[in-house]
């Protein structure tokens, strides 16, 4: 199982199109838009979250996750707080391996939203690191827009 921040979701998206994963996303009228773009780029939605339907979303996905599937949640959405994770990713991570993602860019620009969404701009590069969790998801996913972003290219 994947576990990433709120504010990364976006940059990740965009990398992982096509390749079937399955991200958790709220009953909310953004998560509806939400869920449809990513069902268009390829992802097999998971309807629920940590307000409304969290635990037959739980279900949902520790059946997908038995299944063989690889299952996405952003661990501190869908309204934060930023960098604080729901209880719920510690509660997938007994039906699979947990994997912290992080993503940085440059060049990019952060939004002014709770979750401070990173954009990452035209011709960015992007670093993404991927973690295995072995005790504490907060420590393991580090500081909301902690990664550092790659080097410009040289001249």
């Amino acid at each position: 199982m994947l576990s990433l921040w709120h504010g990364e979701l976006a940059a990740l998206s965009l990398l992982h199109r096509g390749v079937g994963l399955r991200p958790l996303i709220s009953w909310s009228e953004d998560g509806a838009r939400l869920s449809a773009l990513l069902a268009a780029w390829g992802f097999a939605p998971i309807r629920g979250g940590s307000s409304k339907g969290g635990a037959a979303a739980l279900r949902s996905a520790a059946r997908a996750l038995g299944e063989g599937a690889r299952v996405v949640l952003a661990v501190d959405g869908p309204r934060g707080p930023a960098g604080a994770p729901k209880p719920g990713a510690a509660a997938l991570g007994h039906f699979a391996p947990l994997w912290a993602v992080r993503c940085a860019a440059r060049p990019a620009v952060r939004l002014p939203t709770w979750d401070r969404q990173l954009i990452p701009l035209p011709f960015a590069r992007l670093t993404v690191d991927y973690i295995a969790v072995e005790g504490d998801l907060a420590a393991a996913l580090g500081p909301v827009g902690g990664l550092s972003p790659p080097s410009a290219p040289a001249p």
